[in-house]
């Protein structure tokens, strides 16, 4: 059997999507948030495809500081969620 090693970019993807999973546990439904996220690699695609936070609306930042954080605030509270 041949063994296939998992890309950076998948290992992205699938780390992104448990960090919009525990960060969207701490949120309640119906809460406005936005998201940054902190490299422009597969995170933020996580964050798109998951939350209803884009680019295209503003709701998600994208700074590239080369970590893999995503941070959440809601708009209304000022309460920020951090996941690294």
């Amino acid at each position: 059997p041949e063994h296939q090693c998992v890309n950076s970019a998948e290992r992205y993807s699938l780390i992104g999507q448990y960090m919009v999973e525990a960060a969207r546990a701490g949120i309640e439904d119906g809460v406005l948030f936005e998201a940054i996220a902190e490299t422009p690699k597969c995170l933020p695609d996580a964050v798109q495809f998951l939350t209803v936070c884009s680019t295209g609306n503003q709701r998600l930042k994208i700074i590239n500081h080369g970590c893999a954080l995503i941070s959440y605030l809601d708009s209304i509270t000022s309460c920020h969620i951090f996941l690294s």
